[in-house]
Formats: structure tokens, sequence, C-alpha cells
């Protein structure tokens, strides 16, 4: 279907002791408190996925479904219209690629550091000021911080 997206997920449900019993063996009570709940996006063929937010707030664990280090104990996760679960798994990690969570700063200023990270972006996707993106991410930082200082 021309129109289907490269990842879509429906749905989505995680929580901390379906995890923890996905990794752990044997598994490990935990709460059953959702790392993610109700999650549904499409991620258009072609495009990047940039997933922002603030520590522990489920970033890695959707990135981990969308390529099955991780199942999803509710919803639906497809990558080109299969649901992962259809796919092999080495197939649809050369297919849906993660990237792990790192930070490689180069020292310089927040503002800096956006600008370095725009060269590797489309410029015209982002016609705010520097300001308004910080904001739209939830950072709170004067654009001339050193970026080494952010957490």
């Amino acid at each position: 279907m021309p129109d289907e997206p490269a990842i879509r997920l429906t749905d989505v449900r995680v929580t901390a002791a379906g995890l923890r019993s996905m990794l752990l063996d044997p598994p490990v009570d935990a709460e059953d408190q959702a790392i993610l709940d109700g999650v549904s996006l499409d991620v258009p063929v072609g495009d990047v996925l940039s997933v922002l937010g603030e520590s522990g707030g489920g970033k890695t664990t959707l990135l981990r479904c969308i390529n099955r280090m991780i199942d999803a104990e509710a919803g639906e996760v497809q990558v080109l219209g299969r649901s992962v679960r259809d796919w092999d798994v080495r197939e649809l990690r050369r297919t849906a690629v993660f990237v792990p969570q790192r930070s490689y700063l180069f020292g310089g200023t927040v503002r800096g550091e956006l600008i370095h990270a725009l060269r590797w972006h489309n410029r015209g996707a982002i016609k705010m000021p520097f300001g308004e993106v910080l904001e739209a991410v939830g950072l709170s930082v004067p654009q001339d911080k050193p970026a080494t200082e952010l957490s």
C-alpha cells in the first residue's frame, strides 16, 4: 500500500513488570507502572524519527519495541505494514535501525550544538527562533549555556 507508514504504533503498552519479566530470568516482581501506555504514532517512509523527552520517560523502551528488542504487552507495532512479530529479527533490525542513546557534544553552547545538528537535517524544517525550538523540546536553558552542562 503506497500510503503505508514506515513505522506504525497503535495503542502500545509496556509496563515495568512486563519489561522486567522479559529481561530478567527468573522474572522479578515489579510494580505494574506503565512505561508506555496507549502510544500511537505513524512515521512516514523516508522520515527520521528523533525521540526527545525526560530521563526515564520511555524513549528507549519505545525504540526497543520498534526493533523488537522487547515486545509490547498490548497494542501493535508494525514496520512497513508488517507486525514486528512477523519479521525475522535480523532483517527487522537492518530495516528499522536503532541508534543507541549517547551524548556526543562538541563542547559548544546549546545554540551551537543545535546549529551543528541542523546541518544534518533539512534546514527548512525548523522555521522558529532557537528559543522557541528549545521550549518546544522542553529545554528551558539559555542558548549560550555550555552544552556539556546539560544532563
